[in-house]
Order: structure tokens, then sequence, then C-alpha cells
């Protein structure tokens, strides 16, 4: 009987030895983003509940659609006249046509983020939500929060800076034409 117990401890301590090295994976992915992409991926860490997550999602999508760059679909391989296309700024993956290129620019790349509409998710995308997951998970368990020195607001919560007003154009000279007559 002893014996299953150091069994049962040896598996615990590598299930948990395996847990962290799946994290630190993850982040090793998120690491290799380029630097905006990457803040809109670790903002993952604000979500401490499932509502905060699933507002972290729509945001996350549409911060990353604003980050693609989108091309004209006829050079992407589409007919002429066709819509945008774009890459995934991600994983750089594209649509499975074999005779366009990209996205179809926004629903493609959003199904494609999503892993929406019998479409393949992007991976990376699909790393960080599962660490987002299971992060919600571990803190639904009693799991340890992070505690902020000041309050923290998640930036998908962040109002837009107001306008700023523009100066009045500057006033042009006024002229008057004259008309000059020949004496």
């Amino acid at each position: 009987m002893p014996r299953n117990r150091f069994v049962s401890d040896d598996r615990d301590k590598k299930i948990e030895q395996l847990e962290e090295e799946l994290f630190l994976a993850r982040m090793a992915i998120v690491d290799l983003m380029p630097e905006q992409l990457r803040a809109v991926l670790t903002a993952n860490f604000y979500c401490e509940s499932r509502e905060l997550l699933h507002e972290w999602l729509r945001w996350s999508v549409e911060q990353i659609i604003d980050a693609a760059d989108k091309r004209p679909g006829h050079e992407m391989g589409d007919y002429p006249g066709s819509g945008q296309r774009a890459y995934c700024p991600l994983c750089g993956s594209e649509a499975s046509s074999p005779y366009t290129r990209g996205f179809a620019f926004p629903t493609g790349l959003i199904r494609h983020l999503e892993g929406s509409h019998s479409q393949q998710q992007c991976s990376v995308f699909r790393a960080v939500e599962r660490m987002a997951r299971d992060r919600l998970r571990g803190l639904e368990a009693g799991g340890p929060r992070i505690r902020w020195s000041s309050p923290r607001v998640p930036p998908w919560r962040v109002p837009p800076p107001a306008p700023t007003e523009r100066p009045a154009p500057p006033t042009r000279p006024s002229a008057e034409i004259v008309q000059l007559r020949k004496e």
C-alpha cells in the first residue's frame, strides 16, 4: 500500500511539471508575437470571471483583425472586384483554397481566429485561449489570484480617448475681384 502513495505522489509531481511546461510553451508562443499583438494576447490575465473572458475574446479578435495587413483580393489571387483578403497576423496561415491566398477580410479571418464555420482555429489564438481558460478554471477552483497594488481596468473597458478638437483653420485673406477699365 505505501508504494501506491509514492506512485501517486510521483504522478502528481509529473502532472504539475507538465502543466508548467505547457504554460511556458504557450507563453513562448506569445513572446514571439509583435509587441502590439503580444499586449492583446497577454491581456487575458485580466480575466478573473467568465464574463471578462468572453469580453476579452471578443475584444482580442477585433484587435487582431485591426492588425491584419489587408490586400485587395485581386493581389491575392481572387477575381477583380472581390473584397479584401489578409493572412492571419498571428500564425500567418491562409484559407485552404488552392486558388486564393489569405482569408476573406474580415469574415474569413474572424472564422479562422474563432474556429467557427468548419474553419480550423488559429493555432496561436487557440493556445492563448486555452491558457486563459485553464487559468480561469484554476481561479474558480480556488487557485492563486494576482493581487495588484492598485485597481486595474482591462484594456477593453478603458474608454477611448476623447476626440481632440481641431483648431479652427486659419482664415484666408479675403480678396475682391476688381475689374480694371481701360480708358
